[in-house]
């Protein structure tokens, strides 16, 4: 048995890799990972055949284990310690370059923070992500606001210090940021824009409000 970190995968604690030769056990070794998984947050991967396939295997994990075959157990634990050593670094070098983008004032994400509202067309996303449903709640408190607004001399003026108060609340309250896709990131986009689409949310939920109301 191997035990790795998972590189890169934070929903993960670690990757435990089980080598075998017998397959005649193969419904046990089945159900005690079955169980295993249940109370870990593991990931676990079985492999029947010769040590070679294996090796061959785990290898397309990015883990060698090539030069551990024909040490004592000694030598095994303190070469499989040095790699779950080396790959820790790399996990804790990753989070650190990453960190700056998590930053609720970069302008710039990897990916984004639970907070953001995510822009788009991808309705299966925008729907769920928790960023996307506190901001339509936020909508829904200030749409009165809005529709009240709609009455006055000034409606213009007012509707749009609606829409922008929404925004304050947003960057100072909550730390969001409004995510455009491009390419390989997320990019914030501008201020001016994050208005347009609050006012334009604001503007289709007052019109079905008034059409429930008809």
């Amino acid at each position: 048995m191997a035990t790795f970190p998972f590189h890169a995968q934070p929903f993960h604690e670690v990757s435990k890799h089980f080598i075998y030769s017998d397959t005649s056990r193969h419904e046990l070794i089945q159900a005690q990972i079955k169980f295993f998984r249940q109370r870990v947050r593991t990931r676990i991967r079985v492999h029947f055949g010769s040590s070679l396939e294996t090796e061959y295997i785990l290898r397309t994990f990015g883990i060698d284990i090539s030069n551990l075959f024909g040490r004592n157990d000694m030598e095994l634990r303190k070469s499989v310690e040095a790699e779950i050593r080396h790959r820790r670094q790399l996990d804790d070098a990753w989070r650190r370059s990453e960190a700056p983008f998590r930053d609720p004032l970069s302008p710039i994400a990897l990916f984004p923070n639970p907070q953001d509202i995510i822009m788009g067309r991808n309705k299966a996303v925008a729907v769920t992500w928790p960023g996307n449903v506190m901001y339509h709640k936020l909508i829904q408190q200030y749409v009165h606001r809005y529709i009240e607004a709609q009455t006055t001399d000034s409606d213009w003026i007012d509707k749009t210090l609606v829409s922008v108060e929404i925004l304050q609340v947003l960057h100072d309250r909550y730390k969001s940021r409004f995510l455009n896709r491009e390419s390989t990131q997320w990019v914030v986009i501008k201020d001016s824009d994050a208005h347009t689409k609050i006012s334009q949310a604001l503007r289709n939920l007052s019109r079905d409000i008034a059409a429930q109301k008809r």
